[in-house]
């Protein structure tokens, strides 16, 4: 899929209206954008989004995050911003619904990759994604979410072979 700012936009505030605010960052919010269209090109080759994520110290950011954050606290009124933690954490309280009938086929992607990160820390979500790909590049560079993909399965592919070699193996040896 190519970048549609009002999908990117709709994709964002679902995922706001689906997160208690005190347990959604700036990092956790990135991250979920990045897994969900990571599971969505392992399973369909293409993402959800479209976006472009850029390497920064603690993973991918999608690059149109900001300004998509801006305009929907201040032109769209759909969420509100505030800085209640020490740590000056933005938290995010949606005011407004998502528009899903653009990206209601992928739903499914980005409730389950919110299921699996909702309760983690920020810092433990980032060292997931930590990638072979990550160490690779340097700091301000794009990290193509097929090449991404395009590894998980071949990780995938050698891991389940293996695993498949192991089980033969332990059988011959019970056998005999």
């Amino acid at each position: 899929m190519n970048y549609n700012k009002y999908t990117f936009k709709q994709i964002v505030l679902y995922i706001i209206n689906k997160i208690n605010k005190q347990e959604l960052g700036n990092v956790k919010l990135n991250k979920i954008l990045w897994f969900s269209d990571l599971e969505k090109c392992k399973n369909e080759a293409y993402t959800i989004t479209g976006e472009t994520y850029i390497k920064q110290n603690y993973g991918p950011v999608a690059k149109h995050l900001p300004s998509i954050l801006r305009e929907l606290e201040k032109i769209d009124k759909a969420i509100t911003i505030e800085r209640e933690t020490p740590d000056s954490m933005l938290l995010y309280t949606p005011v407004k619904k998502a528009d899903t009938n653009l990206f209601k086929n992928d739903i499914k992607y980005i409730d389950e990759t919110i299921e699996k990160l909702r309760h983690m820390k920020s810092k433990d979500i980032s060292k997931l994604t930590h990638t072979k790909l990550w160490e690779s590049l340097n700091i301000g560079e794009v990290m193509p979410v097929d090449v991404e993909a395009l590894e998980y399965f071949v990780d995938n592919e050698t891991k389940d072979s293996d695993i498949q070699w192991e089980k033969e193996n332990n059988n011959l040896k019970n056998v005999g």
